[in-house]
């Protein structure tokens, strides 16, 4: 059992009466004798020695969250003297089910590694509180359509997993030189997460799928660690070099809902063409500035979602971290 934010059911009688009488479709809402949240999850694993220095883990899972927080609308009576106005309520409900594998290998020859890999089905009928909002804003009135079917939700992860491959001199092992130090490889991947293509822009978006079809691109990265470790004053020091994304993989981590790529192709629309045509009017400096903002705020640094906010489209570019630990 897991109590609701405190936030969506107080928010104090001077915002609640004014989000009611304003008649505005508002995303964030207030709560009335919401129930708490509750989650069932199950797990069965297995794990078995295949060699000396080879084991491996099975593990099946199961989890089923109830009663989550969903956005409605309450239609106004005939005689109202405010129109109809949103809230939250218990309602939602989301399934995630799978398995994850897992091998490790006993430190041989200096080298140890670890093999990970997970399948999981995430599907429900609502990713977060306000994943239907946009449905309720722009139903007909007076009675709003909202979605209760089962999909894949937003943050479904399909295939997932890692390789883990360490390599170490432990002790008085190897040269003075190389004694206490080591090399670490760290190889990720996973699927993309479910989204639904649409048509148009800002608030004239129409599905043209069935909700969240598609998939974002896979993303694979690399790290590199190097370290050594030594006493300083009889303290345990280590030393290490940490490059994040080794090979500068450029991954797609979210997408434009109109192409599934991180341009949302607006300015190869007939409306686009037409403003940058215009700019151009005054000057071609105008429209290529025009341009190059438009990229620069909508497709290079930031990607629209469903529910109109602005997330990051690429994931962790090279990074390169030189520092030490000390033990004590």
């Amino acid at each position: 059992m897991q109590q609701t934010r405190l936030r969506d059911i107080y928010q104090g009688l001077v915002l609640v009466s004014d989000n009611i009488k304003g008649g505005y479709a508002i995303s964030a809402p207030v709560g009335f004798g919401l129930r708490p949240e509750r989650t069932t999850q199950y797990d069965l694993g297995f794990s078995q020695q295949l060699t000396e220095n080879v084991a491996v883990d099975i593990t099946g899972f199961y989890k089923d969250i109830k009663d989550q927080i969903q956005i409605r609308q309450q239609p106004n009576a005939d005689d109202a003297t405010h129109g109809a106005y949103y809230y939250f309520a218990n309602g939602d409900f989301s399934t995630t089910k799978g398995f994850e594998l897992k091998i490790d290998v006993r430190r041989t020859e200096r080298v140890t590694a670890s093999v990970n890999y997970t399948f999981s089905d995430a599907q429900g009928t609502g990713s977060a509180s306000a994943s239907g909002f946009r449905a309720i804003w722009q139903s007909p009135r007076p009675t709003a359509y909202f979605p209760q079917n089962v999909s894949p939700l937003d943050f479904n992860q399909s295939h997932r997993g890692s390789i883990n491959i360490d390599y170490r001199f432990i002790g008085d092992d190897g040269p003075d030189w190389v004694q206490n130090s080591g090399l670490n490889l760290l190889f990720q991947y996973n699927s993309g997460h479910n989204f639904t293509k649409v048509s148009g822009f800002d608030n004239t978006r129409v599905p043209q799928e069935s909700y969240n079809t598609s998939t974002t691109p896979w993303n694979f990265q690399l790290d590199l660690r190097v370290d050594k470790s030594f006493d300083v004053l009889g303290l345990k020091t280590n030393i290490y070099l940490l490059v994040l994304n080794i090979l500068d993989s450029k991954n797609i981590i979210n997408v434009q809902m109109q192409t599934g790529s991180t341009n949302n192709g607006y300015l190869e629309t007939d409306e686009g063409k037409a403003i940058v045509a215009a700019y151009a009017a005054h000057g071609q400096q105008y429209a290529n500035n025009y341009v190059k903002l438009y990229n620069a705020f909508n497709n290079t640094n930031g990607v629209t979602t469903v529910d109109g906010t602005g997330v990051d489209p690429y994931g962790t570019p090279r990074q390169i971290r030189l520092g030490f630990k000390i033990d004590y």
